[in-house]
């Protein structure tokens, strides 16, 4: 999930990047002004939530992998996994 984030953190600055400097053109000079201004909010707000959801993300995790280290003991029946050769095949 974290690399998720990552790779597509990167992915919609590339998007950002064609499609409001690429698409608008570069022969006004106001345009392109506006297209960097845009290019720059764009890119720091996606890269502030989604740096933001992927800290989030793993410290969530961790605080899960640690709680539930709290409540197993282990003294319970060994685990015997599925296997049909086990089963008891009657003929009928």
């Amino acid at each position: 999930m974290l690399a998720l984030i990552s790779l597509a953190h990167s992915e919609l600055s590339v998007v950002f990047y064609e499609k409001v400097l690429l698409a608008w053109g570069y022969n006004n000079v106001v345009i392109l002004i506006v297209g960097i201004i845009v290019f720059i909010c764009a890119t720091v707000g996606v890269l502030l939530v989604m740096e933001t959801l992927s800290a989030f993300l793993h410290a969530l995790r961790l605080h899960w992998v640690e709680f539930q280290n709290k409540f197993y003991e282990g003294d319970g029946y060994k685990f015997y996994p599925f296997a049909l050769a086990l089963l008891d095949h009657e003929e009928e």
